[in-house]
């Protein structure tokens, strides 16, 4: 099997948009401070995440929705990405 380079990134964000994985892995974690979030139709509470993790050789390639609920609290997101490096 061939060694591939990777390097990861993350960022946060704060308003619902459309985010493309392109990538290996993805996380998103959902402060404990935010509102409750969805990524397409997966409901994520403050302090929660959720992970997708491709297989070797595989790349993810969906783009998710992020939507943010009303509520109390801060909508705030952070996106980790493990991606291949071309």
């Amino acid at each position: 099997m061939e060694l591939r380079s990777t390097i990861s990134d993350s960022y946060t964000i704060a308003i619902g948009k459309r985010v493309d994985s392109n990538c290996l892995s993805i996380n998103f974690l959902n402060k404990t401070t935010s509102n409750t979030v969805v990524i397409n139709g997966v409901i994520i509470a403050a302090g929660e995440q959720y992970r997708v993790t491709q297989t070797s050789g595989f790349i993810d390639t969906t783009i998710y929705d992020i939507v943010f609920q009303a509520g109390a609290g801060v909508n705030e997101v952070v996106i980790s990405r493990i991606l291949i490096v071309k």
